[in-house]
């Protein structure tokens, strides 16, 4: 979420405040990671197993659900969430109207600035699923 913040704000939302952007990504952050295989490499923790754990962590309910991650009731707590707070929707806040392939292309470049800053294999492709997953969310939050 902070990665797809750092490449989209300010230019395409520029009236946003982080936290409402990251407000309005969360239903489309729990739909993806609901969508999202677990990584099948044995040993590694995938950045959708993190991000659910994550995000679970926040809801838990002081542990009433005994620790067990539960995708579908995130998407749905979600959803609930936004609809009660009347967190607006990330399509809302873009400034114009630009399309999923340029928002792409800002992702791709903050991709090749990271990197050239930090090392060939530390921008946001250094994980394989990385980069799918945040175009998965910045797909399905502008679909809301």
């Amino acid at each position: 979420p902070q990665s797809l913040a750092n490449a989209l704000l300010p230019q395409y939302f520029p009236s946003c405040h982080l936290v409402t952007y990251l407000a309005c990504i969360l239903p489309g952050l729990c739909e993806s990671l609901a969508t999202q295989p677990a990584s099948n490499v044995e040993g590694e923790v995938s950045v959708v197993e993190e991000l659910t754990k994550s995000i679970f962590s926040c809801v838990d309910d002081g542990g009433k659900t005994d620790g067990k991650v539960q995708v579908a009731s995130l998407l749905s707590w979600a959803s609930q969430i936004t609809e009660e707070t009347a967190i607006p929707t990330m399509a809302s806040l873009a400034f114009g109207t630009p399309d999923i392939n340029t928002l792409t292309g800002s992702l791709d470049s903050y991709d090749a600035l990271v990197g050239s800053m930090t090392g060939a294999n530390a921008g946001i492709r250094a994980s394989t699923d990385d980069f799918a997953v945040m175009e998965d969310v910045l797909h399905r939050s502008l679909n809301r």
